[in-house]
């Protein structure tokens, strides 16, 4: 069975009950208590970083990322999606808490399940 939660969050589980709910608890877990912790966050950082400088490597990408820049400007379609040097740097724990918070909410939230997982059971899941 697969539960996809958007924005973003994807958990595979086989159908026995026991690791369904172990899974499911740890589901709830990541989207009502999320840690955040800074070793991990600094983890991600270098991995966004090393991203950066392999794109800034390869001449399609410079081409690419240079295009949108002069075709839309400004607008957000004109930025690197993969962000810049400073601003990778700037992300903090509270930027990262404050985005969690506004945008990981009920009103925002897709579910999909799929799988060996009856009607009841998936509504039970997504409630």
């Amino acid at each position: 069975m697969a539960v996809e939660a958007y924005p973003g969050l994807l958990a595979r589980t086989l159908t026995d009950d026991e690791v369904v709910k172990e899974t499911l608890d740890l589901l709830e877990q990541v989207l009502t208590q999320p840690v955040f912790a800074a070793d991990e966050i600094e983890r991600r950082r270098l991995q966004m970083q090393v991203a950066l400088e392999k794109q800034q490597e390869s001449p399609s990408d410079t081409a690419r990322n240079t295009f949108y820049s002069r075709l839309f400007g400004d607008h957000p379609y004109g930025h690197n999606p993969a962000g810049e040097e400073s601003s990778i740097a700037a992300i903090t724990r509270d930027d990262i808490r404050a985005f969690f918070d506004r945008y990981y909410v009920a009103s925002n939230a897709v579910i999909a399940i799929v799988g060996d997982v009856g009607r009841a059971q998936a509504e039970a899941i997504a409630a």
